[in-house]
């Protein structure tokens, strides 16, 4: 298992966030932020995204870190130790 983390900063009028994907060792890619959506934990997939008390970045990311290291051992325990999957599809907003 390992996991990448991509750091989008605030770019027209969107905030920065960072973006974490776990990948298992079969290349399975679970969004973390997508799962918290499909589980209704919105709440905590806004941790990881710059909010209106964050006004410095390195808070931010010290914020967002912490708050990802508490999902990890909570929301996604059995994934990270292996023992579980979800299939969570990509949101693409609109993108695509």
């Amino acid at each position: 298992m390992h996991i990448m983390i991509s750091f989008f900063p605030e770019w027209e009028n969107q905030p920065s966030n960072i973006y974490p994907i776990l990948t298992d060792h079969k290349g399975r890619k679970l969004p973390v932020e997508d799962f918290l959506k499909k589980h209704s934990r919105a709440d905590l997939a806004g941790q990881l995204t710059r909010g209106g008390g964050c006004t410095d970045t390195f808070e931010f990311l010290h914020a967002a870190y912490s708050a990802l290291r508490t999902i990890m051992s909570t929301e996604l325990r059995g994934i990270v130790s292996g023992n579980e999957w979800e299939t969570v599809l990509f949101d693409w907003a609109g993108l695509r």
